[in-house]
């Protein structure tokens, strides 16, 4: 029988009802997305709304062509962007926070997904469909961004971080510049990998891209661009202010009208908890739905006497003094983690947009906001996901008589599965047993010898305890063996885990590319590129 290819996602810890049912049952998510079934019908019917729709395409064209080339993108990048400008265009999104060395592999994998996607819908649709790639430039959550993992040399779980940066707790990641400690990053990441022919291409390529003084988020948009730009990915980075002065109608309308927002995203709350779902972003009480980058990124939130204010000011604004800001500094507004799939679709003609678990969470709250702000909610598809294994893990697995799932579980109760199944349970009463029934048979022998020779007495206790003793000895190796061999199993158990489904969570979360471009090359990206399958809902089993 050939190995499994998939994993039912309901296997992975985590995983949530909403997520599930969107996948396996998408008819009791139809409430919260206006295309539950992506569907080639849908598709159609979604494009058609979008050509009744105007946008600033040659503007947004413009932006994405300067922010690529910026980025060194290559030329199937740069004619991708080109494409926006014409008016039969549609994009495609997914988007990310900018991970230290391009994050975790699941941000690879919703990349490639998207990829995927605009190569199917282009052919289904007879027309362009770009890819691009929104970099979560905005966020402030350095601890989200500031690692990477990997397997060491030892087979453990390493995690590489970025120090402390000298800004505010709350400064957007734009703002945040590497320094020196990266070159020390890379170093000792490269110290912990196996040297390969293809080392000294991968860790220069890295510190091409991640230098001393390049923002963070200008260094991930620079390795992604060199890694999926081949493919056509065009990446862009909303902190532009050229961007923003484009939404700025938007952002004036949620600060005009932040109450309706409010109650129209309480109700689809309460449809939520109706439906058996969860709320995947609690939103504050009197906060609108907007930041303000000011002494880091602060959101705005109401007062008692109806006026606007951030943290850091202390003071309230009336809504006339905020709506002066906003037309003087566009750029010091943001969208809040709601509002940001509104502000994607008001600038981009967007016809699908590629989520992870938890965005397709957060994305069934923001339908009530597209219903708010009049905008077109997308077909919102699951990004593919996926674990690699490798030759040698698969061998591994197989060896120790188990299916590559059984390790996505709680490892201690496999492994106590596999010894109750490879282990006599009973073997401590089966040795106390036989050897009472050999001490039975020593005496009924003892009173034949004594019986018949007296004088033998003694030595019969010599010769039996000998025999006892080595009965001991035997029993004693005996367990010594099964612990010594149950070490050696535990240890293969670990090993797995520790590149299946490191730290109890699936490998997609914990380990970068690099791990694996380190070992593969370059030309790994096309392996899983043309591997990894779209619209399936199961986990995938990639191979190197």
């Amino acid at each position: 029988m050939p190995p499994p290819k998939t994993i039912s996602t309901s296997k992975l810890p985590g995983r949530r009802k909403l997520y599930l049912d969107l996948l396996y049952d998408p008819d009791r998510t139809g409430l919260f997305f206006s295309w539950p079934h992506p569907t080639p019908a849908a598709f159609d019917a979604c494009a058609r709304h979008l050509d009744t729709q105007e946008f600033d395409r040659q503007s947004i064209r413009d932006i994405l062509v300067r922010q690529n080339r910026s980025y060194g993108a290559p030329p199937a990048a740069i004619a991708a962007a080109e494409e926006v400008a014409s008016s039969s265009a549609l994009t495609v999104f997914t988007g990310q926070q900018s991970g230290l060395f391009g994050g975790p592999l699941y941000t690879v994998y919703k990349a490639l997904t998207l990829i995927g996607w605009a190569a199917k819908l282009r052919e289904l649709l007879q027309r362009p469909v770009v890819p691009v790639f929104w970099i979560a430039a905005d966020d402030h959550d350095f601890e989200e961004v500031r690692w990477t993992g990997f397997p060491d040399l030892e087979n453990r779980v390493r995690r590489l971080s970025l120090p402390d940066h000298k800004h505010g707790d709350r400064t957007p990641v734009s703002q945040v510049l590497l320094d020196e400690h990266i070159g020390d990053l890379l170093s000792e990441m490269q110290k912990e990998q196996l040297v390969t022919e293809f080392s000294a291409g991968v860790f220069r390529a890295l510190a091409e891209d991640f230098k001393s003084g390049r923002s963070l988020v200008d260094a991930f948009a620079h390795w992604m661009a060199r890694l999926l730009g081949p493919f056509g990915l065009v990446m862009f980075n909303p902190v532009d202010p050229a961007s923003k002065a484009l939404w700025r109608p938007l952002v004036k309308r949620e600060l005009e009208g932040h109450a309706g927002t409010a109650a129209a995203l309480a109700e689809m709350n309460q449809r939520l908890v109706e439906a058996g779902y969860h709320r995947q972003v609690e939103h504050p009480d009197r906060h609108t739905h907007l930041f303000y980058v000011h002494q880091g990124r602060h959101a705005i939130k109401t007062t008692s006497d109806g006026h606007l204010m951030t943290d850091p000011e202390g003071t309230s604004h009336t809504r006339e003094e905020w709506l002066l800001r906003l037309e003087k500094e566009p750029e010091a507004f943001s969208p809040g983690v709601l509002l940001r799939p509104i502000a994607q679709s008001y600038l981009f003609p967007v016809l699908a947009t590629v989520c992870g678990p938890s965005e397709i969470a957060y994305w069934a709250q923001s339908r009530a906001l597209f219903d708010r702000f009049d905008v077109l909610m997308p077909v919102v598809l699951h990004r593919s996901s996926a674990t690699i294994v490798e030759t040698k893990n698969r061998n591994a697995a197989a060896a120790l008589g188990h299916d590559l799932s059984e390790f996505f579980g709680d490892i201690e109760a496999l492994i106590n599965r596999h010894f109750e199944s490879s282990f006599p349970h009973d073997i401590e009463q089966r040795f106390g047993a036989e050897r009472q029934e050999w001490n039975d048979r020593l005496d009924r022998l003892k009173s034949l010898v004594v019986g018949f020779e007296p004088t033998l007495d003694k030595t019969f206790e010599l010769s039996a305890g000998k025999i006892a003793l080595a009965w001991e000895n035997l029993e004693k190796k005996v367990f010594q063996a099964h612990k010594r061999k149950g070490d050696e199993i535990r240890a293969k158990f670990y090993k797995l885990e520790a590149h299946l489904c490191p730290e109890g969570v699936p490998q997609e979360r914990v380990f970068g590319i690099t791990y694996y471009l380190n070992k593969y090359g370059f030309d790994f990206l096309s392996r899983v590129k043309d591997q990894l399958k779209i619209g399936t809902p199961d986990h995938q089993i990639i191979e190197p």
